[in-house]
């Protein structure tokens, strides 16, 4: 099944599933990773990635929905 970006994030926000976080990373990792890799070499570029996504990780109860994730 295939939930919206919107649903996940507020049903991770409610639960803190780390599935959930993982579906959102699975669905926007090679969108992240090939804007950094514009700017850097290959393996800053997927450090780049994880520091990003631990970010959002952390930060993500403080998303106010005012935007779509994807931005």
């Amino acid at each position: 099944m295939h939930h919206s970006d919107a649903r996940l994030v507020a049903q991770f926000i409610a639960t803190r599933d780390e599935r959930l976080f993982t579906q959102l990373y699975q669905r926007y990792y090679r969108k992240v990773y090939a804007s950094c890799f514009r700017f850097m070499k290959e393996e800053e570029a997927r450090d780049q990635v994880q520091e990003i996504f631990g970010k959002v990780f952390t930060r993500l109860h403080t998303f106010r929905s005012q935007s779509s994730f994807a931005t």
